[in-house]
């Protein structure tokens, strides 16, 4: 699962990671690459990895990719990206991206994570890109977010990536012999692009939420689906 939990705050404005929790238990994932994660920040102080590992009985890696947080870069704690999986965690990694490009209101610093649990041959990441109209900023990740990835030898990637299918971003990561799981999938099945879309939550017409696997030509999906969510939606994506 990919999920963007919009730090723990609903559509309707609340703050309530138990809704997260929820969503995450109902599914039974091994895996989930969480994004617009808080530790122990001014606005919301509790370590929220930590605390959705305990609600979903899951183990956790958080990685802080800023100090403080968006609205407030001098204010307590970090921000970032986290992973949650079922399996004791083995090993982690992470990747910084290049700060200060683009033209995104919030110039965020942006990473990725990842992580092999005891078991399983493959690295699972989560990342987050950055959201610039002109997709500058999300271009300029690419590299960086390649070479990260390409250091494994298997690697399923889940992440909010802020670009369309069809634009340069994910083009230049299908080149590169990255596929799009939900893709594979939709198109064996007959799917049409709307059930693969994930933003926002209350009425879904955006996919930018992705998994993607490099590197190993046996992973294939088998199912993947947009859980959709219901009022008053725990994010505002749905993962």
């Amino acid at each position: 699962m990919t999920f963007n939990i919009h730090w723990g705050v609903g559509g309707d404005g609340v703050y309530d990671l138990e809704r997260i929790a929820a969503v995450i238990r109902a599914q039974k994932p091994d895996y989930v690459a969480l994004q617009e994660v808080h530790f122990h920040t001014s606005e919301y102080p509790e370590n929220q990895a930590s605390q959705l590992a305990l609600r979903t009985q899951m183990h956790y890696y958080f990685h802080s990719v800023l100090k403080g947080t968006p609205r407030d870069r001098d204010g307590a704690g970090s921000y970032g990206n986290a992973i949650l999986t079922r399996a004791p965690i083995a090993q982690t990694k992470t990747c910084a991206f290049p700060v200060g490009t683009g033209y995104s209101r919030s110039q965020e610093p942006r990473g990725a994570c990842a992580v092999r649990v005891v078991g399983d041959p493959f690295w699972f990441v989560s990342t987050h890109l950055g959201c610039d109209v002109t997709l500058y900023e999300q271009s300029a990740s690419i590299p960086p977010l390649e070479r990260f990835v390409a250091s494994f030898p298997t690697a399923v990637v889940g992440g909010d990536l802020n670009c369309y299918a069809f634009q340069s971003p994910m083009r230049a990561l299908r080149e590169s012999g990255w596929r799009d799981l939900w893709y594979d999938w939709a198109q064996r099945n007959g799917c049409g692009y709307w059930e693969g879309c994930t933003m926002p939550a209350w009425r879904p017409w955006q996919r930018i939420d992705y998994l993607m696997v490099r590197g190993a030509t046996r992973i294939h999906p088998i199912d993947a689906r947009v859980v959709r969510l219901e009022h008053p939606y725990a994010s505002d994506h749905s993962p």
